[in-house]
């Protein structure tokens, strides 16, 4: 191996607040200009569905509205039955619903999914 000064080190790591928007690819993609461009693809009957951090639930309702898309289903995620809720599908709609507003829970045990995990993913995993 060869020797990388300090310097060198640090210019390598990024920012963590830079990985986490790159991640989530805010970076180059709004909330908004997301929210915008899927309501302009959106057919009058389609739905449009996605997985957004849940302390933005609020944020993103109030884009749907400025844009006329309804939140008709939200799936609140949480990794165990007792640790918080971290993200949120949401279905945004032209056209308004009642809203269905349910829970997932990824983990029933220690490593072992939940049953509804089991039945979702079951078609896309050999070994659950």
């Amino acid at each position: 191996l060869h020797r990388v000064d300090r310097r060198q080190r640090q210019m390598c790591i990024r920012d963590r607040s830079d990985v986490n928007l790159t991640a989530r690819h805010t970076d180059t993609l709004s909330l908004r200009e997301l929210l915008f461009h899927g309501c302009r693809m959106l057919s009058e009957n389609g739905k449009f569905q996605f997985i957004y951090p849940s302390r933005y639930l609020d944020q993103v309702k109030g884009f749907a509205k400025e844009f006329r898309l309804h939140v008709t289903e939200t799936i609140f995620i949480r990794s165990k039955k007792n640790k918080e809720i971290k993200r949120v599908i949401i279905t945004l709609k032209k056209n308004p619903a009642i809203l269905i507003e349910k829970e997932l829970i990824i983990e029933a045990d220690h490593r072992e999914y939940s049953t509804e995990v089991n039945l979702m993913f079951k078609d896309f995993y050999l070994k659950l």
